[in-house]
């Protein structure tokens, strides 16, 4: 009898310690979590994160934005590259194409000399992603953009990345992994 009970304990304990490691919420180290929109990404290593919380934006449909800026190599160095996801509510039933040519269009009415490069099809997270490259030119200063946008139920997502024009090229492979590095955490 005592060995009985001997081994419906262990199976007890084994049991319990396998259920408490198996439910913990471990997070990985360097990435940033969101959990109000369910959503993680890890950006580059020594880049300064920034949580928007009062967004200056009169979109009312923009719910949360973060925005990693990179470190500055130079005291010449006048522009941070940037990495930011913006949330948003979207029109119920609204495609990703819709959404993507909507995005696109905003840009183009700011009117900074837009000017497309190049565009295609993606996966983020499982999840069909469209993306474009853009130039703009704001001043003396010419910029370039890569936008990753894709839909989630009700939420539209953007990865918006950017460097001065003439170091993108030097900075694309970073917004590639970081944008790939997204995940949804299923609610």
């Amino acid at each position: 009898m005592c060995r009985a009970h001997f081994y419906s304990l262990l199976v007890i304990i084994c049991l319990s310690v396998i259920i408490g490691c198996s439910s913990k919420n471990t997070k990985e180290p360097g990435r940033y979590y969101n959990d109000n929109y369910s959503f993680s990404i890890k950006f580059p290593e020594r880049w300064d994160v920034i949580e928007v919380s009062n967004l200056n934006i009169t979109d009312k449909n923009v719910e949360a934005k973060v925005q990693a800026m990179g470190p500055k190599i130079s005291s010449d160095d006048i522009f941070d590259e940037s990495i930011a996801v913006v949330v948003e509510r979207i029109s119920p039933g609204m495609s990703l194409e819709d959404y993507f040519d909507e995005t696109i269009k905003e840009a183009q009415e700011e009117d900074y000399d837009f000017q497309e490069d190049e565009r295609g099809d993606f996966m983020i997270n499982n999840e069909k992603t469209k993306w474009i490259i853009f130039n703009c030119k704001v001043g003396e200063y010419k910029y370039r953009f890569l936008w990753y946008c894709f839909l989630k139920g009700n939420r539209g997502y953007i990865i918006a990345c950017n460097a001065n024009a003439d170091e993108f090229a030097q900075h694309r492979n970073t917004f590639e992994s970081t944008a790939e590095s997204f995940k949804l955490k299923n609610k």
